[in-house]
């Protein structure tokens, strides 16, 4: 005699339980309070091919940060530079090994502080990116740190191989 399993006995895995297939688009975290600057970087990462998490503060970053490590964070130190130095400290103690790109309207000497407690905890830290930023500065970064898509510009095709694969319409 064959017994069918009881349906309310099997295990389903939650919807948004992190996996642990590898992805395949570099990652980067998105850290600011003003939403119109996440979304604008974003937009940014997203047209060259990276993927991204955003957050208001440090906290949400640093409980993410379990989920899915990236290769890049942008950091801005906002007023309250403590969330700041909290999460690059948290970073050097996780092992991150990706970048992390500050940004910010604040003075040099709180930049400084928190771009130099980085070195102190193993990180790789870029220059400070002074808001406001273009996005001419923020491909000129991912270009430099080879993530991402290249830019149209930097694809060399002969036209030879463009003719051969029907790439080029008359």
């Amino acid at each position: 005699m064959t017994e069918t399993p009881d349906p309310s006995m099997q295990t389903v895995p939650a919807v948004d339980a992190p996996t642990t297939a590898p992805a395949t688009a570099p990652l980067c975290y998105v850290v600011d309070d003003d939403a119109s600057i996440r979304h604008f970087l974003s937009l940014v990462l997203h047209g060259a091919g990276i993927d991204t998490m955003e957050f208001p503060d440090g906290a949400g970053m640093r409980a993410a940060i379990g989920i899915r490590v990236p290769d890049l964070v942008f950091l801005n130190i906002s007023l309250e530079a403590a969330d700041s130095i909290e999460t690059v400290i948290a970073l050097g103690r996780g092992g991150f090994r990706g970048h992390v790109q500050l940004t910010s309207m604040r003075g040099a000497a709180v930049l400084d502080h928190v771009k130099n407690i980085g070195p102190q905890h193993r990180l790789n830290m870029l220059p400070v990116l002074k808001k406001p930023f273009e996005t001419l500065a923020l491909q000129s970064i991912l270009r430099d740190l080879k993530l991402g898509n290249p830019a149209l510009s930097e694809i060399k095709i002969e036209l030879a191989t463009a003719l051969k694969n029907g790439w080029i319409e008359f």
